[in-house]
């Protein structure tokens, strides 16, 4: 009985520098400078250790807005400096949070290359209902080998 052989690419080599190719287990702290560094690159691949640790830290900073502005919210505005100071840092962590929404869209078309998937599907973000899923669905997907065809050459 003979089985399909197929063809798998080569092993990935774990060199945090090369930003071109997938980083297959990083580190919170390698994800998330090769998040920001990538932050306009849709070519390529991203591991799912990267786009999960990414997604951690856009979390992180949601969570920082709400403490922050909900900390800016309860003491009154009367108060002085405490409230000047949280209702800063809340303007802050918005406009991080906002300005990491790029460098999101960016990880998850690499995520989706990685899968060996056109970066177009991310698109089903605005199916109703259903466009919320996208991001979990995109996280878990499996690597492929045959995405190694969106890599430049």
């Amino acid at each position: 009985m003979t089985y399909q052989q197929f063809e798998y690419a080569p092993a990935p080599t774990r060199d945090p520098d090369d930003l071109a190719k997938p980083l297959y287990g990083a580190s919170f702290g390698e994800a998330t400078v090769r998040f920001v560094k990538n932050t306009f690159r849709y070519s390529g691949r991203a591991s799912r250790s990267e786009f999960w640790w990414a997604a951690l830290a856009q979390f992180l900073l949601f969570v920082a807005f709400v403490v922050f502005g909900a900390l800016g919210a309860a003491v009154e505005s009367n108060a002085g400096w405490a409230y000047t100071v949280f209702e800063n840092l809340a303007r802050v962590a918005v406009l991080a949070y906002l300005l990491s929404v790029v460098p999101l869209i960016a990880l998850a078309v690499r995520r989706l290359h990685d899968s060996n998937n056109s970066g177009w599907w991310l698109l089903c973000v605005f199916i109703p209902f259903f466009g919320g899923f996208t991001g979990l669905v995109v996280g878990l997907l499996n690597s492929e080998p045959a995405g190694i065809r969106f890599d430049k050459a």
